[in-house]
């Protein structure tokens, strides 16, 4: 046989339970893509490269490389649905929270996560940094290198 050895993948169902053992990947593109000639890569993880652990097929169901497990999928699954994990990796335009003493209460690593958390609109909090509006009694500011919270600059809407 010429080529690349096949890769067996397992299918798993959208409760974790393992299902079937397919026997290369081609079996579950003919089966699940019949109109997708060619190769067509089953494990992007949605930064460029093709090693994710699991991919979701049209009926619900995982196929994955590895025989990973009903907890390992589900944990997966949950992660990569999670509008926590998602923009939460890149530290930039760290977000402070002030009270109104100009003790620090609160860090975080984006204007994203300060939204979820405090369920603001980021455009929201992006304002109140820039110009260091207070939101109720809370301060908010970008860090800076020179993080001195003076109590005349502080402006109130």
């Amino acid at each position: 046989m010429a080529g690349r050895a096949p890769i067996k993948v397992y299918q798993y169902d959208a409760n974790g339970k393992f299902m079937k053992e397919w026997a290369c990947t081609n079996d579950v593109r003919r089966a699940y893509y019949p109109n997708v000639n060619g190769k067509m890569p089953f494990f992007p993880d949605g930064r460029g490269t093709y090693n994710a652990e699991y991919h979701e097929l049209p009926d619900g169901s995982y196929v994955s490389k590895y025989r990973i497990g009903r907890e390992r999928l589900l944990k997966l699954v949950k992660r990569d649905r999670s509008r926590f994990c998602k923009d939460c990796a890149e530290e930039r335009n760290v977000v402070e929270v002030y009270n109104l003493n100009g003790t620090k209460v609160a860090n975080f690593r984006n204007p994203y996560v300060a939204s979820l958390l405090l369920q603001l609109a980021s455009g929201q909090i992006d304002r109140r940094c820039q110009n260091e509006f207070t939101h109720g009694d809370l301060i908010f500011k970008y860090k800076r290198d020179d993080n001195t919270l003076g109590k005349d600059r502080t402006k109130t809407r």
